[in-house]
């Protein structure tokens, strides 16, 4: 029978060893997630445009001049966004929920 290279029976002294070994191996597997300047704006105007706006409508935010621009689709939205910034990244979300950067 084959050894798998994370096993305890690499670690005969203590099991100990084994789970800190296997803790180090999963935590550098996992990437934190760091938002996008665009989805830091979001939750800060988050609040304001659920209040103000229905939860269907959609919003994109261009991150760089905090503006927003805020449509039933999300076509009329993005159309209302391009229309004022033909280039660069926008922020696209549906209020209440988060959609994704858009380049």
């Amino acid at each position: 029978m084959r050894k798998h290279l994370i096993s305890p029976q690499y670690f005969p002294n203590s099991a100990n060893k084994y789970l800190n070994f296997r803790a180090i191996i999963l935590t550098s597997m996992l990437k934190l997630h760091e938002p996008s300047e665009g989805e830091k704006k979001y939750y800060l105007l988050k609040n304001m445009l659920e209040k103000k706006y229905e939860p269907n409508d959609y919003v994109v935010i261009n991150p760089k001049t905090n503006k927003y621009f805020v449509g039933k689709t999300s076509i009329e939205a993005m159309k209302k966004a391009r229309s004022k910034y033909p280039k660069g990244k926008l922020f696209m979300a549906q209020v209440g929920r988060i959609s994704g950067l858009l380049k």
